[in-house]
C-alpha cells in the first residue's frame, strides 16, 4: 500500500455513510487485495502488518457494517474496488 492520501478510498467511505477512519481506509485497501477473499482473520493478520494496533474486533466490526450497508464483497466491485 503506498502512502498517499486517503482521496478515493476515504471518499467511497463517507459516501456510503461511513467516517473515514485510518483502520477503516486501511482495511478496505487490504480487502481489496485480498478480493475476492474475505476472510476476517486473513483481513486482520494483514492489516496489522500496515498498523499494528488494528484489533481484531476492528475488523469483525467493519465487515458487520459493510453487510449492514448492503455493500458488495471485494469480488462484487464498488467500494473495495479502488482503481
Amino acid at each position: 500500500m503506498s502512502a498517499t492520501p486517503d482521496g478515493t478510498v476515504g471518499h467511497r467511505l463517507k459516501a456510503y455513510g461511513l467516517r473515514s477512519t485510518r483502520p477503516r481506509r486501511i482495511l478496505v485497501r487490504v480487502l481489496a487485495e485480498l478480493a475476492p477473499c474475505t476472510d476476517p482473520i486473513a483481513l486482520f493478520e494483514l492489516a496489522r502488518q500496515y498498523d499494528h494496533r488494528i484489533a481484531r474486533s476492528t475488523v469483525y466490526r467493519f465487515l458487520a457494517r459493510l453487510r449492514r450497508k448492503g455493500i458488495t464483497a471485494p469480488s462484487q466491485g464498488t467500494l473495495l474496488h479502488t482503481h
